[in-house]
C-alpha cells in the first residue's frame, strides 16, 4: 500500500486542479507527463500485486513434516476450523482386506 500511495503522490505532484465558477474541479497534468505516467503505472501495478498477494495468502496453509516415531506435542491457542464431513468417505482397515477384495467387487472403500 505504501508503494501505491507513493506512486499516486508522484502522479498528483505533476497535476494542477482547476475549479470553475460552478464549483466543478478539473485536474490537468501541468508537470512532466512522463513522471505522471510513471506514478500512475507504479500505483496501478502495486495495486495488482497487492491483490494477487491477498488472493494467494487466502489460499495458502502451513504444513509441518514430522518423521515417523517422533514424539510431538501440539499447543493450540485458538479454534481451528476443520471442514469435517460426517457423511464423507470412510476407509475400513481390516486384517482380511485382501481376501475381501478378491471375493467381492469392492475395494474396501465406502
Amino acid at each position: 500500500m505504501a508503494l501505491e500511495a507513493a506512486g499516486e503522490a508522484a502522479a498528483q505532484a505533476e497535476t494542477t486542479t482547476l475549479i470553475n465558477d460552478a464549483g466543478t474541479a478539473t485536474s490537468v497534468v501541468s508537470g512532466e507527463t512522463g513522471k505522471y505516467v510513471l506514478g500512475k503505472t507504479l500505483s496501478g501495478g502495486s495495486d495488482e500485486v497487492a491483490q494477487w498477494l491477498r488472493e494467494r495468502q487466502a489460499q495458502s496453509f502451513d504444513a509441518v513434516f514430522v518423521p515417523a516415531g517422533v514424539e510431538l506435542a501440539i499447543h493450540v491457542d485458538h479454534e481451528l476450523p476443520i471442514d469435517f464431513h460426517s457423511n464423507g468417505r470412510k476407509l475400513h482397515h481390516e486384517a482380511n482386506l485382501f481376501q475381501q477384495a478378491t471375493t467381492t467387487t469392492g475395494s474396501g472403500v465406502d
